[in-house]
């Protein structure tokens, strides 16, 4: 398709399904995490959902619980974050977030 052909595409669909974001508020808990099925020793998937008032979360850490370093995690598709890490082992300690 031509850059023409798609930018008049654009302007035609622009605005169907205008975007906008809206506040949120959950009454009795502001977040759930649901861990991924996929977890083993080297890797930790989280999905993070009911995110309590409007905004998109831009970064997540876990901390080890015997330790007091902050791991950062890396967005994955959605509203998943996941850490790899090949030289820990995630079972070995509690983790916080």
């Amino acid at each position: 398709m031509s850059i023409s052909h798609f930018l008049e595409l654009d302007m035609a669909f622009a605005n169907l399904a205008p975007y906008r974001r809206l506040p949120c508020s959950y009454r009795g808990f502001n977040v759930a995490f649901r861990v991924d099925a996929g977890l083993n020793v080297k890797y930790l998937a989280i999905v993070i959902e009911n995110v309590n008032g409007d905004g998109e979360l831009t970064a997540v850490e876990l901390k080890e619980g015997l330790s007091g370093t902050w791991m950062a995690m890396h967005p994955s598709w959605g509203a998943q974050w996941n850490k790899l890490n090949a030289g820990r082992h995630y079972n070995r300690h509690s983790l916080s977030s």
